[in-house]
């Protein structure tokens, strides 16, 4: 139905009085102003769809009544026809550069002035119909959004655990896979499964068991390292996929993982539940046909690890089918040893010998016996693939006197298992074809020897495959060092990061110990930093004991280890448990434990400014030179580190201190307002960890991003200081010359926040607070000020920061306006939507609506109730006498 209303602006007269008669007998409801300020007020109030409006109006003239009207933002859609006397020729043009519609000369026939209006109605409807359809699609493209990020997250996260789900582990397994085929890198996977977990469900409920789920899998993200993807597999049942990994280097990431989980209890109706897991690892091997065969292997070693009698780590292919790691020792002792079954005093090769007929075994086991080598001879095939998976020869040596498909089956066992794949196999076979059954070029075996040259050949052959066998192992172990030193080199670099990034010491320190305990391969690993005094040390982060235990340990400077280790400013290492008997007994005797300890001072200036111990290493192992360089080197970044983030934190109290009180000046000029900086502050903090829960925001809203958030925005209005106390505390209407004046508020306060920022480069929070003082008023459909940016071309904390504004600007009393109920301006925010203010950002209120409302509460000022509500001009097209608008 079309709007038939209509505003008159002229000074009141018989041409005024004759044009609302004409416009009344059209059937049109006439309002009538007798200048521009007044009918600017009529306009905000009524919002007629045309304006006919005298050019030389008193007061407030045509050009600027048509630019007050197209400029500001409580003005809808509206048809401006300008009337004139046409004595000026320049008149028309400068009517069309201010923004009307149209032009009409006095005298003019009243039918084509009312043709002129029904087309003028003709465009507002035209418009008003667009924007209702742009208003509709920007909801349905937030609703779009939302459900594909809900089926994004269907198909590929676990909605009990938040990991990803069989299918993305698998992709990603698939996708690793496919990379080491490619270029020869390892890749190794881990299964775990929760031990007993059918008895929790039993014994607890099947709530509990989610809890203990839920637990688990923020354990293995935790525990996890850099560039591996943790999954839930199947009920209690984990993957976690490791690209460019050993099966040694998985087995002690394993271990850790174990460790931790071990550790842990889940809080239950009050009970505290603790689990175990017995973990199962394989690596890929080259005569696997893909990534199910691996992921076979490594679930066939888990459920060894299961019979083995659970919460343990096994390793497919090694030792009695399956490796059993009690300790890493069974791995070599220690990161980047050789996995090798050879007994320490043992100088020569070991060799398996299998071959049916007697008189040739005999042969060639006395000529291998005859070189020094140690031989382990069999008569049939199974005996000597028994002896095989229980210990590990240097070279096998087989006869083609078996039978074929026998042959082959052992064949393929041995290269497809990990830990033997790379063991050089002689085969022995009577013919004249060098390549019996073909299995050479299969790449079954590494050689073929006629019987009839085993007593001239064989000695020299198996020398040759021995040192083949030397020169494999060297490229493992040193593929493993690289490994190795890129895995510290990765932990390094994570760290340095979080020197970089974090806003408190207490990450920082996370992160040293997890860093620390994965490069030792310690259970335990401690910071102590001193009291004031420098007389104390207490425990500021600990790993492998429980905090409520490590609090109460305090050090005083020069006793035990870690005492005598901080005031000497010198390391106290014992290599062994005889070593550490020394301190069984001391105040440190908890952090230290029984076996090899290291208690490193951490320094800075040649001050020792805390300690950082390590212990209870995995297999009880002394600590190698590489063990004491990686906690040299953690040591020597963190001890600056601890320095600077402490001056850091002084200074950003100081400095936070100061923009507050600044902020609080600003805002103290407008007694009305109230706590509505810590209000306003409050609920952009709640939004944004609403958002930040979910894509695509998620990569966006950082610890760093939360930091600066809380510091910016109490800035957001601090460009009203530029604002004269008659504008700003007037509390009647502006006019719209007073309106422009209060609008320049945005670009003070940007223009100032920038100009500081500019004298202290690197503190974000600045740059921060300058977008979001800029860019606050701006609208999601581009309609806003002062630049009329739109969608996400308005930075994020600006879009945040606009619900959080207009929120509390509705919901609270103000010396121009009642407050609003929540309900009120719950709707209000939901009808901006698209319009005013960004879906998702409005999704994410109506989320924690009933936080708002408890904070709205708790921060209430003195003269405020609950439910109260407020609305500053901000949130909905603001009313002429709003100053905050």
């Amino acid at each position: 139905m079309t709007d038939k209303r209509a505003l008159i602006v002229d000074a009141p007269g018989a041409d005024r009085d004759g044009l609302a008669g004409q416009l009344q007998s059209a059937g049109y409801a006439v309002l009538t102003a007798d200048d521009g300020e007044h009918g600017l007020h009529v306009v905000l109030a009524d919002a007629p769809p045309v304006v006919i409006m005298g050019w030389t109006s008193p007061v407030v003239g045509g050009r600027e009544f048509c630019a007050a009207l197209r400029t500001h933002e409580g003005v809808g859609i509206v048809y401006i026809i300008v009337l004139d006397d046409g004595r000026r020729r320049e008149s028309m043009v400068e009517a069309f550069d201010a923004g009307a519609d149209d032009y009409l000369v006095r005298p003019y026939e009243p039918v084509e002035l009312l043709a002129r209006i029904r087309a003028g109605e003709r465009v507002v409807g035209l418009e008003a119909d667009l924007a209702k359809r742009h208003r509709e699609l920007f909801a349905y493209h937030a609703r779009l959004t939302l459900t594909n990020e809900k089926l994004e997250r269907a198909v590929t996260v676990d909605p009990l655990t938040g990991l990803n789900n069989r299918a993305a582990g698998t992709a990603r397994a698939r996708e690793c896979w496919a990379i080491a085929a490619r270029y020869g890198d390892p890749f190794a996977l881990i299964v775990l499964d929760i031990d007993h977990f059918k008895r929790i469900n039993d014994e607890h409920g099947h709530a509990a068991g989610d809890a203990v789920l839920r637990e688990t899998g923020r354990a293995l993200q935790r525990a996890a390292r850099f560039g591996e993807t943790v999954c839930r597999y199947g009920g209690e049942e984990f993957l976690i996929v490791c690209p460019r990994s050993t099966a040694r280097m998985a087995a002690h990431g394993a271990e850790r993982i174990r460790q931790a989980i071990a550790q842990r209890t889940t809080m239950v109706g009050g009970k505290a539940l603790s689990v175990t897991v017995s973990c199962g690892v394989a690596e890929r091997a080259p005569l696997m046909d893909g990534v199910d065969d691996l992921l076979a292997a490594a679930d066939a070693a888990m459920y060894a690890a299961k019979r083995g009698g659970r919460n343990r780590v096994v390793v497919s292919g090694i030792g009695d089918g399956i490796q059993p790691v009690a300790s890493v020792a069974a791995l070599g002792g220690g990161p980047g040893r050789e996995l090798s079954t050879r007994d320490e005093g043992e100088s020569a090769g070991t060799i398996l010998l299998a071959d049916p007929d007697a008189r040739s075994r005999g042969i060639a086991a006395t000529v291998l016996a005859g070189r020094g080598l140690n031989v382990a001879s069999f008569c049939e095939i199974e005996g000597a693939m028994a002896a095989f998976q229980s210990h590990l020869p240097d070279v096998i040596v087989l006869s083609s006197a078996f039978p074929r498909d026998r042959l082959a089956d052992a064949l393929r066992e041995i290269k497809r298992n990990p830990a033997s794949w790379e063991l050089p196999v002689l085969m022995l076979h009577d013919g004249e074809d060098g390549d019996p059954y073909g299995v050479v070029t299969d790449g079954l075996i590494d050689g073929c020897l006629a019987h009839a040259a085993v007593e001239m050949e064989l000695g020299r052959r198996v020398g040759d495959l021995l040192r083949l066998r030397t020169a494999r192992m060297e490229v493992v172990r040193a593929h493993d060092l690289l490994g190795e030193q890129a895995r510290a080199m990765t932990l390094m670099l994570e760290l340095a990061q979080d020197l970089s990034t974090a806003v408190g010491l207490d990450v920082v320190l996370e992160r040293v110990v997890a860093a620390a305990a994965e490069m030792t391969c310690c259970r335990t690993v401690t910071v102590l930093l001193p009291d004031a005094s420098r007389e104390t040390l207490h425990v500021v982060k600990t790993v492998g004991i429980d905090e409520l235990s490590a609090a109460d340990v305090l050090i005083r400077r020069g006793q035990g280890a870690v005492g005598r280790a901080f005031e000497r400013a010198q390391s106290t290492l014992a290599g062994d448990a005889g070593e550490a008997a020394e301190y069984a007994d001391g105040p440190d005797a908890l952090l230290l434990g029984r076996g090899p300890f290291l208690c490193k001072p951490l320094m800075s200036a040649n001050d020792a400014v805390g300690v950082l111990t390590v212990a209870d290493r995995q297999g009880q192992s002394a600590f190698g030179p590489r063990e004491l360089e990686y906690v040299d080197l953690l040591s020597n970044i963190i001890a600056p580190a601890i320095v600077e983030i402490a001056a850091r934190q002084a200074r950003d109290e100081a400095r936070d201190s100061i923009v507050v009180a600044l902020a609080t000046l600003a805002e103290q000029r407008d007694s009305s307002t109230g706590q509505h900086l810590d209000r306003v502050t409050q609920f952009a903090l709640l939004l944004a960890r609403e958002l930040r829960a979910a894509e695509p925001h998620r990569s966006v809203i950082d610890d760093r991003f939360m930091g600066d958030l809380v510091r910016a925005v109490p800035l957001h209005d601090i460009g009203k200081v530029g604002v004269p106390d008659q504008i700003l505390l007037k509390p009647g209407k502006l006019t719209p010359a007073e309106r422009s004046v209060m609008q320049t508020h945005t670009q003070v306060g940007a223009d100032t926040i920038r100009a500081i920022a500019e004298r202290v480069p690197g503190v974000t929070f600045l740059n921060m607070a300058a977008d979001i003082t800029h860019a606050h008023h701006e609208w999601f459909d581009g309609t806003g000020y002062p630049r009329g940016l739109k969608g996400t071309d308005i930075p994020l904390e600006a879009r945040i920061a606009a619900v959080a504004d207009v929120y509390d600007a509705l919901t609270t009393k103000r010396c121009y306006k009642a407050a609003y109920s929540h309900e009120r301006a719950r709707r209000i925010i939901g009808d901006g939507a698209g319009t005013h203010f960004d879906p998702d950002v409005v999704a994410a209120f109506v989320r924690r609506e009933h936080d708002f409302i408890s904070l709205a509460e708790s921060l209430a000022d003195d003269d405020q109730t609950v439910g109260r509500a407020t609305r500053e001009t901000p949130a909905v097209r603001p009313v002429a006498n709003s100053p905050s608008a």
